[in-house]
């Protein structure tokens, strides 16, 4: 599944890396390398959701969590 940010979010991107490591970078790396950040993050974290809310109700009626 391909990570879809806002304008202002990969602007935002494009700031903090300036920031940590003092180059720019483009609208298109930004884009890309963010989506990539964020997707990590859902596959590490994802898992952990979701068994964090299996653990609080075992018999959920419905599990969106794929949709986070």
């Amino acid at each position: 599944m391909k990570t879809m940010l806002t304008r202002e979010q990969i602007e935002e991107f494009r700031r903090i890396w300036k920031k940590e490591f003092g180059e720019e970078i483009s609208y298109e790396y930004a884009e890309k390398r963010g989506g990539e950040i964020v997707e990590l993050m859902r596959m590490v974290y994802g898992g952990k959701m979701k068994r964090e809310r299996k653990k609080k109700d075992p018999n959920p009626t419905l599990d969106i969590s794929d949709d986070v």
